[in-house]
C-alpha cells in the first residue's frame, strides 16, 4: 500500500495569477445566459442567487435549477414560455476543466415580491437538452446487432445535439467497455433514452464479470458503462479523484502543527458535512435478492421452464469492488459473511424466454438472460449497502462515476491530544463511488453534496470471519 498514489490531480496554472484560488471552492462563472426562441442572448450573472445542478448516476440526464433575483424586470424581456435555453459555462480558477452545457428551459415557479414591487424572485427549473429531444422522439424500428453498438446507433441518430448552440459541440457518449452479445429487436414505440435503458439490462461485459450497465449524464459526457469496468480502470491506472477526511470538533490533523495555516489543497481534502443514509439492512437485502434469488424462465410455445439460482455471497470473491482500489483482495472486504443466511426462493423473478427466436444472432438475449438477470439484481443492490452523504467544496473537474478515498475517524473515546492520522474507522473508510452529485453555486461559492457508496469493507485480520 505504501507504494500507491491514489490521488488523481488535475494539473493547475501557477497560483500567483490573477485567476489562484484564494480558498476551496472559489467558483469562475464565465458566461450564464438566457437564449430566447429568436436567438436573443440575456447576461443573467448579476442576476444569480442560486444555481443547483444536479447529476446521477440512476438518471440519464441532468436537470436543476436556478433561483433569479429581478429588479429589472427581466421576465418582461424574455417571455419564458418554456421555450428559452440556459447556457452555463463556469470554472473552478486555475483548472482548465470545466462545466460548459447548455441547458433546455421547462418552467418557472415561485415567483414573488421581494417587499418592493420592482423586485422579485423567481425559480427557473432546467434539464439537458437532450431529454426534452427524447420526449418528442417515439420509436417504432427495428434494431439488430451488438447491444453497444445499437446503443451507440440510437444515441447518434435520436438523442446527440449541440451542446452549446455552437457548431460541432455535440455532448459526446463514452461506451465503457463494449458488450459481447447481440440483440435483435423492434422498440415498441419508447423514446431512445427508454430504449438505452432496456438494452442495459440486456448487456454483457466483453472484459468484466459484472452484467452491471447503466446510462446517466454527467457535466462531461453521456455514459453507458458497466460499474465493474469504472472500479477496473481505477485499478488499472492507480488513481482516484480526490482523498476526502471528516475531522471530529477538536480533532487536530497533524501533530506537527499547532497553528491554523490556510492551505487551498488541504481544504479541498477537507468534509464539511457528513451523514449515513444507508448502511446494510439485512431484511430489505433478503427481500431485494441481494445474497441471492432464483429466476424463472419460462417458454410458453414449449410449455417448458427452467430455474436458475444465483448465490452473490458465494460469487462475490468473483467481482472486481471498490477496495480493489486499495490493493486489497476480496477475502478481507466481504460485507458479508460467507455463513449469511439466504435463501434464493425468497426473491424470485420471471422471464419469458424464447429459444431460437432469432437464428441469425450468435449469442441471443433469450440465450443468455440467466447470465444478466440474477446477477445484475443482487451486484445493483450492492450498491445500496452502505450510502453516504458529503458535502466538500466544489471543483469544476468532478463528476459522478468518479471513486474517492474517505478517512472516516475512529468513534472510540479519545481525548483532545489524539489525532485523526492513524485512527480511521476500518468499516466505514476506503474507497467510494461517487454516484450523485449537487453542484450549488452562487456568485461567489460551489459547494457539492455528493451521494457516494460503497460495495465493500477493509476489515481488519481480526475481524475475519469464514
Amino acid at each position: 500500500m505504501d507504494s500507491f498514489n491514489p490521488v488523481n490531480k488535475e494539473v493547475r496554472q501557477d497560483s500567483g495569477g490573477n485567476n489562484s484560488v484564494l480558498s476551496a471552492g472559489d467558483i469562475e462563472i464565465v458566461e450564464l445566459s438566457i437564449i430566447s426562441s429568436v436567438g436573443t442572448i440575456f447576461d443573467i450573472r448579476l442576476y444569480l442567487a442560486e444555481l443547483n445542478l444536479y447529476e446521477d448516476m440512476f438518471r440519464s440526464a441532468l436537470y436543476g435549477n436556478i433561483l433569479i433575483i429581478d429588479a429589472l424586470n427581466l421576465a418582461e424581456l424574455i417571455p419564458l414560455r418554456g421555450e428559452e435555453f440556459l447556457r452555463m459555462r463556469v470554472r473552478t480558477p486555475t483548472m482548465t476543466s470545466e462545466i460548459f452545457k447548455t441547458f433546455k428551459i421547462y418552467s418557472t415557479t415561485d415567483r414573488r415580491f421581494l417587499g418592493e414591487p420592482n423586485k422579485q424572485s423567481y425559480v427557473l427549473h432546467f434539464c439537458s437538452a437532450e431529454m426534452y429531444i427524447d420526449m418528442l422522439s417515439p420509436l417504432w424500428k427495428s434494431y439488430k446487432g451488438r447491444v453497444s453498438d445499437v446503443v451507440g446507433e440510437i444515441y447518434k441518430d435520436h438523442l446527440q445535439t449541440s451542446r452549446n448552440g455552437l457548431k460541432n459541440d455535440d455532448t459526446p457518449l463514452i461506451i465503457l467497455d463494449e458488450t459481447k452479445n447481440s440483440i435483435k429487436y423492434i422498440s415498441p414505440g419508447w423514446t431512445p433514452v427508454q430504449n438505452i435503458n432496456w438494452l442495459a439490462t440486456r448487456s454483457l461485459s466483453t472484459s468484466a464479470q459484472s452484467p452491471a450497465y447503466l446510462f446517466f449524464e454527467s457535466n462531461k459526457a453521456f455514459y453507458f458503462a458497466n460499474v465493474e469496468c469504472i472500479i477496473n480502470q481505477a485499478v488499472q491506472d492507480k488513481t482516484i479523484y480526490n482523498n476526502y477526511t471528516y475531522m471530529a470538533h477538536g480533532i487536530s490533523g497533524d501533530a506537527s502543527k499547532t497553528d491554523v495555516v490556510r492551505d487551498v489543497d488541504t481544504d479541498y481534502k477537507k468534509i464539511e458535512s457528513l451523514e449515513v443514509i444507508e448502511n446494510l439492512n439485512y431484511v430489505n437485502a433478503t427481500q431485494a435478492g441481494y445474497f441471492a434469488n432464483r429466476l424463472y424462465t419460462v417458454d410458453m410455445l414449449r410449455k417448458d421452464y427452467a430455474i436458475y439460482d444465483y448465490d452473490h455471497v458465494s460469487n462475490y470473491k468473483v467481482y472486481s469492488h471498490l477496495d480493489n482500489v486499495g490493493l486489497l483482495p476480496n477475502d478481507r472486504i466481504m460485507p458479508m459473511s460467507a455463513t449469511t443466511a439466504r435463501n434464493p426462493a425468497a426473491a424470485t423473478s420471471f422471464y419469458p424466454k424464447h429459444l431460437q427466436l432469432h437464428t441469425d444472432q450468435e449469442v441471443n438475449v433469450s440465450e443468455v438472460i440467466q447470465e444478466i438477470m440474477p446477477r445484475r439484481r443482487s451486484l445493483l443492490n450492492e450498491l445500496e449497502n452502505l450510502k453516504l452523504q458529503i458535502t466538500v467544496p466544489g471543483r469544476t473537474d468532478a463528476e459522478i462515476g468518479n471513486i474517492i478515498y474517505l478517512s472516516y475517524p475512529n468513534a472510540k473515546p479519545r481525548n483532545r491530544d489524539d489525532y485523526v492520522l492513524g485512527n480511521e474507522d476500518p468499516l466505514f473508510s476506503g474507497y467510494y463511488l461517487v454516484t450523485a452529485i449537487r453542484h450549488k453555486i452562487t456568485l461567489l461559492k460551489h459547494t457539492m453534496t455528493m451521494e457516494i457508496v460503497k460495495d465493500s469493507i477493509q476489515r481488519p485480520m481480526g475481524l475475519l470471519r469464514e
